[in-house]
């Protein structure tokens, strides 16, 4: 649904999800207007894990200008946030042309990696999934991370009902209880839970891989789970990722499976797009999924019958080589889609598929050594591509987003020197015109958003986040309601 702005109030029906909106446009000239506010009434219902996507959008002559809604994506072992909710308004056309300046917030552990969560308003980091590591926390007025307390073999934390839920090697935790153990102890579990069911694949050397899909409801014990099975070639599962009314699993083979009511079905077979292709990243954009790979370096969609590559590819910087590229990290940032690409710890941009001129260079996260032809980093030196440059994390939190670095595996191995190696396991913010913060779980709740030389969420009255806006929005803008970049808004089960 579109329409041009104007004064008014309307209610709106969206298959189903009552939505109560009303717009106020506050005029200040013949271009543009002073406050934009957008409210809206959201019935949620009972939270199990559903999307939520898009609430709405501002376009301009095809382009997205603006708008709101909850990002959802998988990348390398660790899933979004997905109650996170984020307010854009986009750069003027070329005005988001980078390099960006970035902020460094220091090396939270000794080791060369380290990963970001947004949970509970706050900026989270773990130094590996699977290991034991602290969990440690940024204080903005102490400028530092500081301890919050022990993340032992965990892989990721999630919120459901505004409760925790923690993926660990073998189990899943919900607000401090197990709700599922794997029957196993040396085993890696990759998962997920979607719209009322946990979905874990589990992986053990030399074995075949276990698909577990277990009904659970919070507040509920878990139903009977049903298993299905990757031979033991696959090895684990790098991503796993919700589409519509099924679950993609793709494998470090790079063969993706589709898992639904029917079971498990092989979709695609990676080597028609490389050798050794392997998917590491999933997001939700629009109506289809984006999925990041290794070695293209590169994009492809998902639209729930084929994968195809995204075009325009990922560029390269001069000098580098085509080969061996990861596209490893994937976000929505100021409605734009962000890509994390190895070996050069490189992210790049780009403003969707209206938008002109493809693909720009948001910002290299590590100073040295020069972009060259060297398969990696430092490769003659360590002999080995483990000092590799990695964009590990790329988490939208409060007015800025957090970029976290790595090697290839954390390990100080071959180190080229304790000067170099203080580049990996960086954590770095990028301030820009959008606004992320997690809201509170109510079956129905008022969202108010308002732009105009500031970005401001409110939930039922109540202020969650502000930040600056890069423009005021234009008053030839178009309105888009329950659907955009982060998807169609969820339409109830």
């Amino acid at each position: 649904m579109q329409r041009k702005l104007g004064l008014g109030l309307a209610i709106l029906v969206v298959a189903g999800l009552a939505l109560f909106a009303g717009l106020r446009l506050f005029p200040t000239g013949p271009a543009e207007r002073d406050l934009f506010t957008y409210e809206v009434m959201l019935d949620l219902g009972r939270d199990v894990g559903q999307p939520l996507g898009s609430v709405f959008e501002l376009r301009q002559d095809g382009r997205t200008i603006a708008g709101a809604g909850f990002g959802d994506g998988f990348s390398t072992f660790m899933r979004e946030n997905n109650r996170v909710l984020s307010l854009f308004v986009s750069p003027e056309p070329g005005a988001a042309s980078g390099p960006a300046e970035l902020e460094d917030l220091g090396k939270p552990f000794e080791p060369a990696m380290a990963r970001t969560m947004h949970i509970d308003n706050r900026i989270l980091t773990i130094m590996k999934p699977w290991r034991d590591s602290e969990l440690l926390a940024y204080d903005e007025s102490a400028g530092a991370w500081q301890p919050e307390g022990q993340s032992d073999r965990q892989q990721y934390v999630g919120v459901v009902d505004n409760k925790h839920i923690e993926f660990f090697s073998n189990s899943i935790e919900y607000d401090g209880e197990t709700i599922f153990r794997a029957n196993c102890e040396k085993c890696r579990m990759t998962s997920i839970y979607h719209d009322g069911v946990l979905y874990s694949a589990i992986y053990q050397k030399d074995e075949e891989t276990r698909i577990l899909t277990c009904p659970w409801t919070p507040g509920e014990t878990a139903g009977e789970c049903r298993e299905s099975r990757l031979a033991a070639e696959e090895r684990f599962v790098y991503s796993i990722f919700p589409y519509r009314d099924h679950v993609l699993l793709a494998t470090t083979r790079g063969n993706v499976f589709r898992l639904d009511g029917d079971g498990l079905e092989q979709i695609l077979d990676g080597r028609v797009f490389a050798r050794s292709w392997q998917p590491y990243t999933m997001m939700q954009w629009h109506d289809r999924l984006l999925i990041g790979a290794y070695p293209t370096g590169t994009l492809y969609v998902y639209d729930g019958e084929r994968i195809t590559p995204f075009e325009p590819p990922v560029p390269k910087q001069e000098g580098a080589s085509e080969r061996k590229r990861e596209a490893q990290t994937l976000t929505l940032y100021e409605g734009a889609i962000l890509v994390g690409v190895w070996p050069w710890g490189e992210v790049w941009r780009h403003d969707g598929e209206e938008a002109e001129g493809g693909w720009s260079l948001v910002a290299r996260a590590f100073s040295e050594p020069e972009i060259s032809d060297e398969e990696t980093p430092y490769y003659k030196v360590a002999k080995r591509n483990g000092w590799g440059q990695r964009i590990v994390s790329l988490t939208p939190a409060d007015d800025s987003l957090y970029i976290a670095t790595s090697n290839k595996t954390s390990e100080l191995n071959r180190s080229p020197g304790d000067e170099i190696a203080a580049q990996y396991g960086r954590i770095w913010r990028m301030r820009g015109s959008q606004v992320s913060c997690q809201i509170e779980w109510r079956e129905r709740t008022t969202l108010r958003f308002e732009i105009s030389d500031s970005l401001r969420i409110f939930q039922d009255g109540r202020l969650l986040c502000e930040g600056r806006a890069a423009r005021r929005v234009p008053v030839d803008a178009e309105l888009g309601v329950g659907d955009g970049v982060y998807g169609p808004l969820f339409r109830g089960r």
